[in-house]
């Protein structure tokens, strides 16, 4: 598709003049902090996957840990970030204090080759953050998992478990085209848990079936949702990496199963207009 289709304009060929690996482009790192191997408690080694900046000045970051059997999800808020001026790629050493942090996951269960808990993304929509990740539902499979939090006391509001016969797990989380919905990625039908030991690395998910997954506004109060407000497939792709509004749909980068990827462009249902 065109750049005015996608709705943004990417930089020619990413050009890298100084050889540095960063496109000429690219804007400058400024600051970044990072977490103590024992935030969670012993040596939990929490790997951070993707993290926000908050409405409050603060962020909130999700991933997966060490339970000390087997990986677990998380969900960290901070206070924003120390005063202090900051020059490019400073490395705070004072991090930011911990508001709150939350732990989820059947961590008992056991997992041979597959990361059966964690956190791959975070939106913050309202007064709440919404995680999307994945939990073990037994010794094979694993469910697609939407927490809602309260962001400012990490209240768990509820979990929602996308469940089916085999194996599902969301990747992407973004507000929907409206601003009052949340729509995500992610992959169903995989054959079991197994298929995810990609996320073990933040790697690509060896099966399963691209998805989109919907929720409007009135499916998102303090009751669990009963089932998304719509549900798109996109046979031969194995999972929607990420998605972004563009236009009147959305964008979802798509992994393939020859290790490539794809947008597939659709419009407000999902349906599919246009892959690249």
């Amino acid at each position: 598709p065109s750049s005015s289709a996608l709705g943004w304009s990417p930089e020619p060929n990413a050009g890298d003049g100084n050889k540095d690996g960063v496109s000429n482009l690219a804007p400058s790192l400024k600051y970044y902090a990072s977490f103590c191997e024992n935030l969670l408690g012993g040596d939990s080694d929490p790997h951070a996957v993707h993290g926000i900046e908050l409405r409050s000045g603060g962020y909130a970051v999700v991933g997966k840990y060490n339970t000390g059997s087997f990986p677990g999800g998380f969900v960290v808020v901070r206070a924003a970030k120390p005063p202090g001026s900051y020059g490019d790629g400073d490395h705070v050493t004072v991090n930011p204090s911990t508001v709150w942090k939350s732990t989820f996951g059947n961590t008992g269960l056991k997992f041979d080759e597959a990361a059966a808990n964690g956190a791959n993304m975070v939106v913050e929509l309202g007064a709440h953050l919404y995680v999307a990740g994945f939990m073990a539902r037994s010794n094979v499979q694993v469910d697609a998992a939407l927490l809602k939090y309260e962001t400012a006391t990490g209240k768990l509001i509820w979990t929602y478990k996308y469940k089916s016969s085999k194996t599902s797990a969301f990747e992407g989380i973004q507000k929907s085209a409206d601003g009052k919905g949340i729509v995500l990625s992610g992959l169903k039908d995989a054959n079991n848990g197994s298929c995810l030991e990609g996320f073990k690395s933040y790697g690509n998910p060896a099966c399963g079936t691209a998805t989109i997954m919907y929720f409007a506004e009135g499916k998102l109060g303090n009751e669990v949702p009963d089932s998304p407000t719509w549900i798109q497939t996109y046979n031969g792709y194995v999972s929607g990496k990420n998605l972004k509004v563009v236009n009147d749909g959305y964008a979802t980068v798509a992994s393939n199963n020859d290790e490539s990827a794809s947008v597939i462009v659709t419009d407000l249902q999902g349906a599919k207009k246009m892959v690249k």
